[in-house]
Parts: C-alpha cells; structure tokens; sequence
C-alpha cells in the first residue's frame, strides 16, 4: 500500500509543477482591487497596473452614469479611451529562453463604440536596453486609419457587440520568447488612436513550460512509479 502511494503522490507531485508552471503572475489581473460600489462608479487607473500613455479607469459592470458591458468574470473591469495613448502594463523578472503568454478580453460596445486601433504585447528588455516583442494588433473594421495589413498586419477586427452576454468578449493572445541577455519581461495593453471606448478584462500573463523539460520530468516520474509498482508485484 505504501509503495502504491508513492507512485500517486510522485504523478500528483507532477501535475502539481504543471500547474505552477501555468499559474497568472499578473497583481490584479481582472481588475477587482478596489471594490467599486455606487455612487463610486469609476477608479482612475487599476491598482498594479502602472499606466502607458494616459492613464485608463477602473469601473463598474453597476454604472448608471453612463453605458457598460456586463463583466467577462466579476464585476469590475478596465476602461480606456480612444482618443490618445492609453493603457496599462506589468513588469516581472526573466531570463533568455523562457516563453510568455500573455491574453486579455475586449469588449468594442455599441452604446459608445471604439473606433480605432490598438495592441497588446510581450516585451523584453535585455540587459543593454533592447527592447523586442511580438505585439498582437486589433482594429475596428470601420477605422479609416487602420494600419495597412501589407505593412504591418492587423491580427483582430472587433465589431461592435451590444454588452448584454460574455460572448460578446473577444479573447486577444500574444506569446513570444525571451531573447539573449533578457532582464525583464513587460506585459502591455495599448489603445494608439481612435475614438470611443475599449473595456479590458480578465488579463492573464502565465511563464510556457519548456516541452523537452516537462518531457523528460515526466518520464522520470513514470518510471518511479513503475519501480513502485514492480516492487509491489
């Protein structure tokens, strides 16, 4: 019996890296943090976010004070506004080869439609100040400044949805590779111009494992349990 739970707790020990591999290292990922009830709709700026460009609002999935969606996940979400610069990003600690996904949802709402373009991205910083990343692009179709698919390509168009349902969320993605000499790794979300309103949330930054490193931890662990077992017999 107790060469059989040796085995258990070795694959449970496994799925257990598996899940810390995967776990969300962004502070304050669904904008939450401060709790926001009326007449308090709106919170400038969103607690462990620093700001890119101006600075977007917290609020309310309760607000009367003017038109919003229903939250993809609890009650509160990110507001930027179209007109200019705004956003918001996260900065961690990283090393050359590791590999980011980072994913946001987006909700482009008819009462007060976002017209414009804007990104999110994995960046990385190394140790002599370069600066890559591999940004995901979206822009609503209507937008007369779209930048051209043939310079630079558009990855998502978002329509206007009428924020009654969480499907009308769009889930946007970017993942990318830390490069040699990397220092840092910066989690961003930017609106570059338009018009309107871009509401944010349920943002996620999760460290890939490395395949040929799960593989060969996880062969170890099968071949403990095996020995556990053929012992047992």
């Amino acid at each position: 019996m107790k060469q059989y739970l040796s085995g258990s707790l070795v694959t449970v020990a496994f799925f257990s890296m598996l899940s810390t591999a995967s776990a969300n290292l962004l502070v304050n990922p669904s904008f939450e943090d401060p709790s926001i009830a009326p007449p308090a709709f709106d919170y400038l700026g969103a607690p462990g976010w620093t700001p890119a460009g101006g600075v977007a609002v917290t609020t309310n999935s309760t607000n009367t004070q003017y038109p919003v969606p229903v939250a993809h996940a609890g009650t509160q979400f990110l507001k930027m506004i179209g007109n200019g610069q705004f956003g918001a990003f996260q900065s961690f600690t990283a090393v050359a080869g590791e590999t980011y996904e980072f994913s946001i949802w987006v909700m482009n709402l008819s009462d007060d439609p976002f017209d414009g373009w804007g990104l999110i991205a994995v960046d990385f910083v190394t140790s002599d100040g370069f600066i890559s990343g591999n940004p995901t692009s979206f822009c609503t179709p209507s937008y007369f400044n779209c930048p051209d698919p043939s310079v630079e390509e558009i990855d998502v168009y978002l329509p206007p949805e009428d924020g009654l349902d969480v499907s009308d969320w769009t889930q946007l993605i970017a993942t990318e590779t830390a490069p040699v000499n990397t220092v840092q790794v910066n989690a961003i979300i930017i609106v570059i111009e338009g018009s309107g309103v871009l509401f944010v949330d349920d943002a996620r930054l999760t460290k890939v494992p490395a395949p040929p490193a799960l593989w060969l931890f996880g062969s170890g662990l099968l071949g403990l349990v095996g020995m556990a077992r053929h012992k047992k017999a």
